[in-house]
């Protein structure tokens, strides 16, 4: 048993290891440590971090009178140091029932975690190729 746990635990930290190095440009509360096991190898051969930032836009907020919670993510690519919004976009919008005066910090940053780590599967889940579109003037 402890030699099934010491691979799996080898296995995955290889993966992240693999999968090369991003950068992003995060307008949100998530930070990288929560999604990076998501990215892919395929991806950040695609985008290397020096010349591409992959953007998040997140949030996490409640509406008291519903008692529903809602997060949004929107991820894309763009050029590093663009500071541009992408124009090709993969978005996440969840919602949740809540308890009125039990909403905190703590949930808020998981449920926009939540959101975001799906709007990331979602791109990493498309080719490549297909990703990045860039704006027209």
């Amino acid at each position: 048993m402890k030699r099934l746990f010491a691979l799996c635990a080898l296995a995955s930290s290889v993966s992240l290891a693999t999968a090369g190095e991003f950068v992003t440009a995060n307008y949100g509360n998530a930070q990288v440590k929560d999604f990076q096991d998501l990215v892919t190898r395929d991806f950040t051969a695609r985008f290397p971090a020096d010349s591409w930032e992959v953007f998040i836009y997140s949030d996490a907020f409640t509406m008291s009178r519903s008692a529903q919670a809602i997060c949004n993510a929107i991820v894309g690519v763009v050029p590093r140091g663009a500071h541009q919004f992408p124009r090709r976009q993969f978005a996440t919008t969840k919602t949740a029932t809540v308890k009125p005066g039990r909403w905190n910090d703590a949930e808020a940053q998981a449920f926009e975690t939540e959101c975001v780590r799906a709007a990331i599967t979602n791109m990493m889940d498309t080719d490549p190729a297909k990703v990045y579109r860039p704006h027209t003037n």
